[in-house]
């Protein structure tokens, strides 16, 4: 996990939140799929370590944003989308981690079979 994962995240994070929060204002719905859409957006590009920071900033200020709401009951479709956003973000990060490995698995294959094509060379010539 880099310094610059985290700040990635945290960030991220942090503009889905508000982005949610000034939605909710607007409309009085609260918008949780922006978060949602920032965790794998920041999965794809920055990895499965700033996805989860961005999970983590968004899901606290969706937890503040559900507390500070004026006791208004929760309607079917505001839970549906808050259940989304609890069980699609993990399942991001995840799969996040899974693409980060497979990238890894990739690359070390290649850099094996340069190291083997160079020793093959260097033994018939």
């Amino acid at each position: 996990m880099t310094a610059r994962g985290i700040l990635a995240g945290t960030l991220a994070g942090l503009a889905a939140a508000g982005a949610s929060f000034l939605i909710a204002e607007l409309t009085g719905e609260p918008a949780p799929i922006l978060s949602l859409l920032a965790v794998a957006a920041v999965g794809l590009t920055a990895g499965a370590a700033a996805a989860l920071w961005t999970y983590g900033v968004a899901g606290l200020f969706l937890i503040w944003q559900a507390a500070s709401m004026s006791g208004e009951p929760t309607s079917g479709a505001e839970a549906y989308r808050l259940v989304a956003f609890v069980v699609g973000a993990p399942v991001i990060v995840v799969l996040a981690m899974r693409l980060e490995r497979e990238r890894r698995s990739t690359r070390q294959a290649h850099e094996l079979s340069a190291a083997a094509e160079e020793q093959a060379r260097r033994q018939r010539g």
